[in-house]
């Protein structure tokens, strides 16, 4: 809770990862030799078509910098979402990432249902291993982060989210260790987060206790909404406040 690159290519998305097991150990993930069947069908059909980009750098668990010619893109991985850092799991997540993608060159296919890029002019993509294995449900399916809608449906929405009721049923990575994430805020029986929406447009949410949660009233008419759980104010699109 941000080209010379092969854009042209809308790529289909197979059914995904029925039956795959959890991924809990990213670097062990990232060195198999062959990926199975089920988990390389999440990545696209024609992923061919896009040209092997090497990552720079991960910042966290769903964006990574890869140098396209000369210059540096930011990429912000479709249909992921991860702890932001210094919260939860955010170092696991990381390593996570790292472990698959760090020095490496990955294909970054574009969604023709998404934007070219986010508001923070990150180009939006879903990036792929070299074996054919896409980024995203494997992190899911670990328990490093969770499905993430923003918007219009992604294509292999589905295979996501089947990984992340795997890996809440296992209990993996962050379903295990980060209550605060998942955990029931609510004041005399009804869920107690705020889901405000700013005058500029920012979906932001406030828990009891933060320094504005007193002052911010909720308009349903807005789009603005009470939320049970961090986590589902973050799958909703809303952002923690900062203050």
């Amino acid at each position: 809770m941000k080209r010379a690159i092969r854009t042209g290519a809308v790529l289909a998305f197979l059914p995904a990862l029925a039956g795959a097991p959890p991924v809990t150990d990213a670097a062990s993930a990232a060195t198999r030799p062959a990926a199975s069947a089920s988990v390389a069908a999440a990545a696209p059909t024609t992923v061919s078509a896009a040209a092997l980009t090497p990552v720079t750098r991960v910042v966290d668990g769903d964006t990574l910098h890869v140098r396209v010619g000369r210059r540096t893109e930011k990429v912000r991985v479709i249909g992921l979402d991860t702890p932001e850092i210094g919260e939860c799991h955010a170092r696991e997540a990381t390593r996570a990432m790292a472990a698959l993608v760090q020095r490496r060159s990955v294909r970054l296919v574009a969604d023709h249902t998404q934007p070219n890029r986010d508001r923070y002019q990150r180009l939006l993509r879903h990036v792929v291993l070299r074996d054919g294995r896409s980024v995203a449900p494997l992190l899911i399916a670990g328990g490093h982060g969770w499905e993430f809608t923003y918007g219009q449906a992604y294509q292999g929405q589905a295979a996501h989210r089947r990984a992340e009721a795997r890996a809440i049923k296992a209990r993996a990575g962050l379903w295990r260790g980060c209550r605060g994430l998942t955990r029931v805020i609510a004041v005399r029986g009804r869920c107690a987060i705020k889901g405000n929406i700013s005058t500029r447009g920012e979906k932001i949410y406030h828990v009891p206790g933060a320094t504005y949660y007193g002052a911010t009233v909720i308009n349903p008419r807005k789009g603005e909404r009470y939320f049970c759980t961090e986590l589902q104010a973050r799958k909703a699109g809303w952002r923690a406040s900062e203050v």
